[in-house]
């Protein structure tokens, strides 16, 4: 799951090489939040992740009425299979010795404000 330290939420998140419509690229996954995004460059599938993941995280806080209920609305995490158990094995690839490794997990870190939101009553 996101975990809150302090106002910072870090979401696990990883990257890998794959292809879209026969193109070649790299898909970007989050497993605490299920998005996945695909772009053909590293950086533009890490940048759109990050853009995701804001969305994500704004649209949970404009819709809850309390801390509580933001922190269920972004607790949504991936199928253990295959997403979960992809992430993991990207990162134990990762933690071997270097030959092994090609393609190691990101992690994705986002600066989210996380004050009570205010209830407001309808009028």
């Amino acid at each position: 799951m996101a975990r809150n330290e302090g106002h910072v939420l870090t979401f696990r998140c990883y990257a890998y090489p794959g292809k879209s419509d026969g193109r070649k690229g790299y898909f970007a996954e989050c497993i605490d939040a299920d998005l996945m995004v695909w772009r053909p460059e590293l950086p533009e599938a890490v940048k759109q992740m990050n853009s995701a993941l804001q969305g994500f995280v704004d649209a949970a806080a404009a819709v809850s009425s309390s801390h509580d209920e933001f922190r269920d609305l972004i607790h949504r995490p991936a199928p253990l299979w295959p997403s979960r158990a992809k992430f993991y094995f990207h990162a134990l690839r990762r933690a071997l010795p270097r030959p092994v490794h090609r393609v190691g997990a990101r992690t994705i870190v986002l600066d989210v404000p996380m004050a009570e939101p205010q209830v407001v009553a309808a009028q």
